[in-house]
């Protein structure tokens, strides 16, 4: 079924919304300190925006991004890996990014047969996989469709493993956000990135401002994978979670891991936020790239 037509802005407030941020996500890729390809794919929610970075004779290694992200500078957090793999870097639909307008449900299972087009539209056939908070539990739907697709898979703060801590979210993070978008107060912002982040970046405030200035609220959430949805997906798995993380509390996600990974073999617990530092960075890339060299 062809997916439902949306206003071009869609998911931005409206079309000068749309074109600020595509100056600022084309500014992000001209930034990057490698060489990098921007590919068009085609798949059912409509044309895909891929960046492509390292030596296309690499192994493959599709890396999803979290919510709001976008490709420019989910590439940069895993640079490390461009140096080994041929990282494909798509921008999810329905949130910011240059991908074609299209509001995927995860009812359907829109994320996960979008993942599967992508792979097909680039002939990729097996591929190492990454994916990041959001983009966790959308690599977890399409391994839930195609399991035999993943040949390992690295899971970092992510999404589908438990449920949202919904009261607390909402608390510290949901209500500054809203507020912020109407009185744009920093220390709104300031709030939010504490809440979300081990370290308050510049980078941090950056893209929260810019998520609030240019975007629609993401109204959706994923939600956590029942044990037999993924009970085929065998594939080696990384799990890193973070012991403060403000969506998902530690012993929940500690407790629900081995019931729904029936391939997790490597468990890290970091004591950061759910955006880590700067320097837990450094060593989550370390751990992806021998997890994926084994």
């Amino acid at each position: 079924m062809p997916p439902r037509p949306l206003a071009f802005s869609y998911p931005f407030l409206s079309e000068s919304s749309r074109q600020e941020a595509f100056r600022h996500h084309a500014q992000r890729i001209a930034d990057l300190p490698v060489p990098v390809e921007s590919l068009r794919v085609p798949t059912r929610l409509g044309e895909a925006h891929v960046l492509a970075a390292g030596d296309p004779q690499a192994p493959p290694l599709l890396s999803l991004h979290g919510l709001n992200v976008g490709a420019p500078r989910h590439t940069e957090l895993f640079l490390p890996l461009t140096e080994r793999y041929r990282v494909y870097v798509p921008d999810t639909p329905g949130q910011i990014g240059q991908s074609a307008p299209a509001a995927p449900r995860w009812a359907s299972g829109d994320y996960g047969a979008w993942v599967l087009d992508i792979l097909d539209g680039l002939g990729l056939g097996k591929v190492h996989a990454l994916g990041m908070s959001f983009g966790a539990a959308v690599l977890l739907q399409a391994a839930s469709h195609d399991p035999a697709r993943m040949q390992r898979a690295a899971l970092i703060v992510p999404a589908g493993i438990t449920p949202v801590n919904a009261p607390g979210a909402a608390l510290r993070l949901v209500l500054p956000a809203m507020l912020y978008r109407l009185l744009r107060w920093q220390p709104l912002l300031r709030a939010q990135a504490n809440a979300l982040a081990t370290e308050s970046t510049p980078d941090v405030l950056e893209l929260l401002d810019l998520v609030a200035a240019t975007m629609r609220p993401i109204a959706t959430v994923p939600p956590a994978f029942h044990p037999r949805a993924l009970r085929d997906f065998r594939a080696p798995v990384m799990l890193a979670v973070a012991r403060h993380d403000i969506f998902f509390p530690l012993a929940n996600m500690l407790r629900r891991a081995p019931q729904i990974l029936p391939g997790l073999v490597e468990l890290r617990v970091m004591a950061q936020r759910h955006i880590p530092s700067q320097h837990e960075q450094v060593r989550i890339n370390e751990q992806v790239l021998r997890f994926f060299n084994a």
